[in-house]
């Protein structure tokens, strides 16, 4: 059984100014962020990770060196384990939207397939993409805990597939930068162990 430990990454200016972040906007940490990530890390200071595997954006790399810094492991990236494209709405306050991106997301339905935002990635792309890097990382590391630092929707839409879940209960949810979801896989039934849990 692989156990994998979900990291969303800390706070950045743009997720203190509400504005939507998706994979084509490499935003940094802010201080406040880094505080979040050195208490994720001291969460899981007694955490065996054998590995550790992160977004390539700078946000979630951040937060995993952080997190694992006493642990003395390498960081393998993953392009599928990026945010969601969110095209034209990259940058735009969230209050000019009228609601959370997430309900948006979730409404952009045609029957039970899930329309892109305009130049952007459905959803239904990001949980294909985000489901197959975690078995792939679990294929890799059976009976192992892997680190995961990753983002909002690859989380999400991760949980809603282990839990056969639809994917407009996305907009259901809510996760706290720096919060800590785990996930166990056994080749049968995936168990979720925790969701969102604050570091403080």
């Amino acid at each position: 059984m692989a156990r994998i430990i979900m990291v969303r990454h800390g706070e950045t200016e743009w997720n203190r100014q509400m504005r939507v972040q998706g994979g084509k906007s490499d935003i940094p940490l802010n201080d406040y962020g880094r505080e979040q990530a050195k208490r994720a890390g001291r969460a899981l200071e007694k955490e065996n990770f054998t590995a550790v595997y992160s977004s390539p954006l700078s946000r979630a790399y951040e937060t995993a060196q952080i997190i694992v810094k006493p642990h003395n492991l390498e960081i393998t990236t993953m392009e599928e384990l990026v945010e969601i494209n969110a095209g034209s709405y990259e940058g735009i306050p969230v209050s000019e939207l009228g609601k959370r991106f997430s309900q948006i997301i979730a409404e952009m339905q045609n029957g039970d397939e899930f329309r892109r935002p305009p130049g952007g990635e459905s959803i239904s792309d990001v949980q294909k993409r985000g489901w197959e890097a975690i078995q792939t990382i679990a294929g890799r590391h059976e009976e192992e805990t892997v680190l995961v630092v990753t983002h909002y929707f690859i989380i999400l839409t991760v949980v809603c597939t282990a839990l056969e879940m639809p994917l407009k209960n996305v907009s259901r949810f809510w996760m706290s930068n720096g919060s800590i979801s785990t996930l166990s896989l056994d080749g049968s039934v995936p168990r979720l162990e925790m969701f969102n849990s604050p570091c403080r």
